[in-house]
């Protein structure tokens, strides 16, 4: 059984010769003349298979995309949902949290595993719904385009994106100065944050001590050195702590150019140990713990946000020194998708280059399990709606930038595929069918299946709670936990899920609405619609969207008997 939660990071075989490491901007085709590897070969078939599919779609019509390559085997931290989610009888771990002490669920939640099932009432019958999808865009959280603003000093993200990409510019304190909890960058920051939650926002952060300080051969003073580095994110931890429910992802950032570690003084054959220290303290700092007043369910759901490193070959590089916990945090931005050959030195890349196509093929495997997003930064390059198709799905993008480059962008509305590109950034789920009955006792027991059809480029980046909901209309709806159902398991392609499922007992008699519910894990946006998954479902047949609840109704008229 394979598991979202596994990656490997072991190296491709590489060639015999070493090459030294390609800058930004110069393009390498290295390689390219030989005999194409196994790796190569199997890229290049999946490429072919994605472009022939697009090909023969309409723009309305989503469809699956053929895994780039099989998941690797490797354990890691991150919980491992399995392919087929089933009953299970697991404790949630715990553990603190500084902000709430109230660790009871409210009396409207119920968790599926604990649910006991009258032995007098009998199995009711099941049906079997089938629903359907439309082309309808969604603008669900943790997906999709991002808006590019500076935190520090924007306040109104209103007409920006749902995903806020920020620099958090820290020159000022190259030179190792404290960022204390009154420093400008630091309440600037912190109120910036503030105003993204309040406007119904997430955040992809990077840090950086410079701005492209580019002098014509590469960034001057571009680093601070490790020990700065180290004591500043020990600093940013408790600034951030507040506001980690906004945090979608980090860029590593921290050195070089645009902190897109290129140009730096970590360079050449020592830079792999600093490097690998400063993704390990990112690790560390950006780690919170849960919300205590989180539903049982779901307090093995900690803070984690993955953390994206510029180059495919320094993911590797790095993290064969990283511990298997850590590198399930890590994965890849392409800041220059579609600009060249090479991508302006994304891929081919040293320390141990690969060629272009295996980096490829890496990053094929490492989206499935992993963040990656990025951003064009040139035109033409290879900007074609078709190249962009393929590659945003064979490497299971899941944000890609909307202000830049915006020739490229432009591009992608010109021929066509902004729209679907903008439907399948990230996940698309929607329920394709569901078994369960539409009358039946209270306290009874039954097999509820739902097959979920993910036609976006990605998995979900993070799990989140889902609930069943039986909604009266009047009173507080009563909610059902289903710890074992992972979203982050729902790959592109179909997942069928089931579980043994007991209605609570003590429902009284009457017609409910029957939906789920897949709100933010943060106790505090669970209220608000917008952190909450919409399925992309056709709002027709039984199926509708609740906008105020966030719930996603499959079946209006659930008949309860007691």
């Amino acid at each position: 059984m394979t598991s979202r939660s596994r990656i490997c990071f072991t190296v491709f075989t590489l060639f015999a010769a070493s090459c030294a490491p390609s800058t930004a901007g110069e393009p390498s085709d290295a390689g390219m003349d030989r005999e194409p590897s196994d790796a190569e070969t199997t890229y290049a078939d999946h490429l072919d298979a994605v472009v022939t599919d697009y090909s023969d779609r309409t723009a309305e019509t989503a469809t699956d995309i053929a895994d780039a390559s099989a998941m690797m085997d490797v354990d890691s931290s991150r919980p491992p949902p399995p392919d087929v989610v089933s009953d299970a009888s697991t404790d949630a771990s715990t553990s603190s949290d500084v902000r709430s002490t109230d660790a009871n669920p409210s009396p409207d939640v119920t968790d599926a595993r604990t649910s006991t099932p009258d032995a007098d009432v009998v199995t009711p019958q099941v049906v079997s719904h089938t629903y359907q999808t439309d082309a309808t865009a969604l603008d669900n959280p943790e997906r999709g385009w991002y808006s590019r603003k500076d935190i520090v000093i924007d306040r109104d993200f209103t007409a920006a994106a749902r995903i806020v990409h920020s620099y958090v510019r820290l020159d000022s304190h190259k030179d190792g100065t404290d960022i204390g909890a009154t420093d400008p960058i630091a309440t600037g920051m912190q109120a910036g944050l503030q105003r993204l939650r309040e406007q119904g926002r997430k955040t992809i952060l990077r840090f950086a001590y410079n701005y492209g300080d580019w002098t014509g051969s590469g960034c001057s003073n571009a680093d601070a050195t490790e020990a700065t580095i180290t004591k500043h994110l020990t600093q940013l931890r408790p600034l951030l702590q507040p506001y980690r429910d906004i945090v979608m992802a980090l860029e590593a950032g921290f050195i070089g150019c645009w902190g897109e570690w290129h140009s730096s003084w970590y360079q050449g054959d020592q830079e792999i140990p600093p490097k690998t220290a400063i993704v390990r303290g990112m690790v560390g700092a950006f780690t919170w713990p849960h919300d205590t007043a989180l539903d049982p369910a779901w307090q093995n759901l900690l803070y984690a946000p993955q953390i994206a490193i510029r180059y495919p070959s320094l993911v590797r590089a790095v993290g064969t020194q990283l511990t298997q916990a850590e590198q399930a945090r890590v994965g890849h931005h392409n800041d220059c998708f579609l600009a060249s050959t090479d991508d302006s030195g994304t891929w081919g890349r040293g320390p141990q280059p690969l060629s272009i196509a295996d980096d490829k093929a890496y990053v094929s495997t490492l989206g499935r399990d992993h963040v990656v997003g990025g951003e064009t930064c040139a035109y033409p390059g290879r900007v074609t709606c078709t190249t962009a198709l393929a590659e945003l799905a064979a490497m299971h993008f899941t944000y890609l930038n909307a202000d830049y480059h915006p020739d490229a962008v432009q591009a992608f509305k010109s021929g066509g595929c902004f729209d679907e590109i903008s439907r399948r950034l990230g996940y698309r789920v929607w329920i394709k069918t569901a078994d369960f009955p539409d009358s039946a006792p209270a306290g009874s027991t039954f097999q509820l299946r739902f097959v979920v059809q993910n036609d976006g480029f990605a998995a979900p980046l993070y799990d989140r709670p889902v609930y069943v909901v039986f909604d009266a209309g009047s009173g507080l709806p009563r909610k059902v936990a289903l710890p074992n159902v992972a979203p982050t398991s729902w790959q592109p392609g179909e997942t069928a899920v089931s579980v043994l499922f007991t209605i609570p007992s003590d429902l009284t008699s009457g017609q409910y609405r029957f939906a789920l519910w897949l709100p933010d894990k943060t106790v505090d946006l669970q209220p608000r619609v917008e952190y909450a998954v919409q399925f992309a479902n056709a709002i027709a047949g039984t199926f509708s969207w609740d906008a105020t609840r966030g719930y996603n109704v499959l079946q209006p008229a659930f008949l309860i008997s007691q």
